[in-house]
Order: C-alpha cells, then structure tokens, then sequence
C-alpha cells in the first residue's frame, strides 16, 4: 500500500520529464552557442530519449523553452548582423581614436607622477615629510599604490637637528 496518491510509475514518468528538459536546456544552449538553427526537428535529431518533433512541440513548457531559444538565437543573429556593418575603416578609426586617448591619458599621468614628486620634495625640503608619511598611515591603499608607482620614498625619514647636518654629528 502506497502512502501517496501518486501512482509510482507517475513519479517515474516526472523524473524522466525533469531530466529530458535538464537535457533539453542543455542541448538548446549548445545549438544557440554552436549558431545551428533552432528547430524542433534539430533538437529531436539530437536529444537522447525524444525521437519526434512533436513531443517538444506538443509539450506547453518544452514549446515555450524552445520558443525562448529561439528568441534569443534571433536577437544573437541580429546584434551580430549589425556589428558586421560597420567598416573595417571604421573600426581602424575608432582604435587609433582610443590609442590616442591612452597615449594622451599616459602623458596626463606623467605629468601628474612629476608634480607630485615636486611637491614631495618641497614638503621634504621643509622638513614635513615625518607629517607626510603620518597622514599617508590612516590611507594605507593610497599610500601602497604611490610606494608602488615610486611616488613616495620607501626609506625612513631622518630627523635633524635644527641647522644641522648628518655629517656633523
């Protein structure tokens, strides 16, 4: 006796369902990847267990999975038609533009890295480094990528006496 209204071999039935359609997605994305049309036809050619066309297509939730690839293999086709009307000219344009604004982007950074040395300096040559460093401590990311593109020096910083030098020690 059987505690479930279910008929067992209707349980079964629905497990088979269930992996037919895991097999189905699968088999539908490798179609849409590969760009093999989309048909029922296809798909019964290729799927394990479902032999006719009509088991997909009499089937609500398998017609409307087919239906979805169907879609968007048609939506694929269409980006893809469209990228193929741009000229070659144009793509040629378009990337000496971008290489342009990196080269122009590269020299901004340049002239940014060289400033920033200069104020290094003058905050050095004043005896603010010691404050520098200090401030740079609560922004440990900043001050690991300045150290990294060699903005700011790696050694310790040397205290003086006032008027003095390490030579007159």
């Amino acid at each position: 006796m059987t505690l479930s209204s279910e008929r067992p071999e209707t349980a079964i039935c629905e497990s088979e369902s269930r992996d037919d359609d895991r097999v189905l997605r699968e088999l539908l994305s490798k179609l849409l990847e590969d760009d093999v049309d989309i048909t029922a036809r296809e798909v019964a050619r290729r799927h394990p267990t479902i032999k006719h066309a009509s088991t997909l297509t009499r089937n609500p939730s398998r017609r409307r999975l087919l239906e979805e690839f169907r879609k968007r293999q048609e939506e694929l086709r269409a980006w893809l038609a469209r990228s193929k009307v741009r000229s070659q000219q144009t793509l040629v344009d378009d990337l000496a533009k971008r290489d342009l604004q990196i080269q122009e982007l590269k020299r901004k950074i340049k002239v940014l890295q060289i400033s920033y040395i200069a104020m290094i300096r003058v905050v050095a040559s004043l005896g603010g480094m010691s404050k520098l460093l200090k401030f740079y401590e609560g922004y440990q990311t900043l001050k690991n990528e300045l150290l990294r593109m060699e903005l700011l020096p790696e050694s310790p910083v040397l205290h003086f006496p006032s008027g003095g030098s390490p030579d007159n020690d």
